[in-house]
């Protein structure tokens, strides 16, 4: 197999490209999965079972025995 040598630019900038998608990651993706993404599955798991509902007295023992 023929071995591939990387020029110390492409690696100075694939090193930028790895700490700017973790800076990303940390800015969009995980407080969509968290804020977003997780909520939307749970009220679609109630939506399912038809037990969604906006009074927060039923929602609350919902959220917090589910």
């Amino acid at each position: 197999m023929k071995e591939y040598h990387i020029s110390i630019d492409t690696k100075k900038i694939f090193d930028r490209a790895y700490a700017i998608s973790l800076k990303m990651c940390d800015k969009f993706i995980r407080p969509f999965l968290y804020y977003g993404f997780t909520p939307m599955i749970f009220g679609y798991g109630l939506y399912y079972n038809n037990e969604f509902t906006l009074n927060p007295f039923k929602l609350i023992p919902k959220i917090l025995i589910g």
